[in-house]
């Protein structure tokens, strides 16, 4: 059997902005994310949805150890296209301390195969200059992970990120609302020799999934 060329037919994006806002303090640090879902999904017959299924990590309990972390997320997903509020929010935080969100792409209207992406866009210091801030984009991982053993891990100090999370193919007849695919993003303030540089730093980072209708062809 030949090979078959893929070719782009259209695309939809699904803007998640995850604006991480990071107060470091001498010891411990006030660690606090705001999310902004902006999902624009319109492209012709490819209609998916975005949603959030789990967040768990790890946190300081009352004895200044690490504890396990975890939030409640309603029955079925949090729908991101609606939601309003934070992904991701830490805060008593200091080195070490992580959160790790789970996340699915649903059908809402697809009938054909497409590609998901996933970019790390727009990580920048808050405050343009600012020693600590910069030191920090050095300091927080990213790590983006998928299937059964796809990984990606980078940090922000580094240039824009593209994962590419792979080709979904339709069955037929596949209900509407049914997971598509599947993915995770953590978080993870590093513990390192130069945290102390980091002190009173700032940065913030963009998650944009993009799905890329495509279409076989001889």
């Amino acid at each position: 059997m030949g090979r078959k060329k893929i070719g782009l037919a259209a695309m939809a994006a699904l803007a998640l902005a995850l604006c991480v806002s990071v107060l470091l303090l001498t010891t411990y640090a006030l660690f606090s994310d705001t999310v902004e879902t902006d999902n624009h999904l319109s492209a012709g017959t490819l209609k998916i949805g975005l949603y959030q299924t789990s967040m768990t990590g790890n946190q300081i309990d009352t004895g200044g150890t690490f504890g396990d972390y975890s939030e409640s997320i309603p029955s079925g997903g949090r729908d991101l296209k609606t939601y309003d509020g934070k992904v991701f929010n830490i805060e008593n935080a200091c080195p070490g301390i992580y959160r790790e969100a789970a996340f699915e792409v649903r059908n809402g209207g697809i009938s054909t195969a497409f590609g998901l992406t996933l970019e790390i866009v727009n990580a920048a210091a808050d405050v343009q200059g600012d020693a600590a801030s910069s030191a920090l984009l050095s300091q927080m991982r990213i790590t983006v992970s998928w299937g059964t053993d796809g990984s990606e891990t980078f940090l922000l100090s580094e240039e824009e990120k593209t994962v590419d999370l792979g080709t979904v193919t339709l069955p037929e007849n596949m209900a509407e609302n049914a997971v598509l695919s599947s993915f995770k993003v953590k978080a993870e303030f590093l513990n390192t020799a130069e945290n102390n540089g980091a002190q009173g730093g700032s940065v913030s980072f963009d998650i944009r999934v993009t799905a890329t209708q495509v279409t076989p062809s001889a």
